[in-house]
């Protein structure tokens, strides 16, 4: 692999054994740039992504070789804005996120080609959950339920097994920091729900994969203010 010098990847998708791509963040090196790298048995290969400086790639998925969706965030005035951008192919274009504007997307799940669900949250305090689906042309934003016990409410990843079930993990917690709780929302029927989570204590999920439309996997973090790592399991 061509070196980057001091690139940051947050994100990888694999279709197979023999073709992944990841995804990360600019260096001064690049000048404002995003690597995108593919990885094609053998050895990984740059792609180089034309995005405004300081721009971000915090989640990628390729439901084929031919078509890939990555999302993250880019400068804009005084607030990030959501930076989505779709692979067809040949090469990487921008598809505006509508309402877009001081929101931060942070993962991406796609169930085929003409549909994907990605997650993030508002960058004005207090946070807001974040939700955008994608159908081939264009985003749409979906109403996300928050913790009304909490103040601030982040989405950190996402996966959908099918188009029309997905499970969103992340956490809430309070202006001051002082407490945290795991975030857990669930696709269905068209309509986003908070899922009730049985952990006590301070918690963030970092992490989400479901095998199917009946069993999920999370990862994350708990305890304040030294954290320790956890897993847990579920049914949405």
């Amino acid at each position: 692999m061509h070196s980057l010098g001091d690139t940051l990847l947050y994100a990888v998708t694999c279709v197979s054994r023999a073709w992944c791509k990841a995804a990360g963040s600019e260096t001064n090196i690049l000048k404002g740039r995003l690597p995108i790298l593919t990885w094609d048995r053998e050895r990984w290969g740059t792609t180089i992504d034309d995005a405004p400086p300081n721009a971000v790639i915090t989640g990628i998925d390729c439901p084929t070789e031919h078509v890939c969706v990555a999302v993250g965030s880019k400068p804009s005035q005084n607030e990030p804005a959501s930076l989505a951008q779709v692979w067809e192919g040949d090469r990487w274009r921008e598809i505006p996120v509508r309402h877009g504007a001081a929101t931060e997307l942070s993962a991406v799940d796609c169930v085929t080609r003409v549909h994907c669900v990605a997650v993030g949250n508002t960058t004005s305090v207090p946070y807001r959950s974040f939700i955008e689906e994608w159908d081939g042309g264009s985003w749409t934003g979906m109403k996300s339920p928050d913790n009304p016990r909490l103040t601030d409410n982040l989405l950190h990843s996402v996966s959908c097994p099918t188009a029309g079930r997905c499970v969103a993990v992340g956490w809430a917690e309070d202006p001051a920091q002082a407490h945290e709780a795991p975030l857990i929302e669930s696709l269905h029927a068209g309509r986003w729900v908070m899922i009730s989570n049985p952990r006590t204590g301070d918690a963030r999920l970092w992490g989400v994969w479901c095998a199917g439309t009946g069993h999920c996997r999370a990862t994350g973090d708990r305890g304040l203010p030294t954290y320790r790592t956890f897993a847990e399991s579920g049914s949405p």
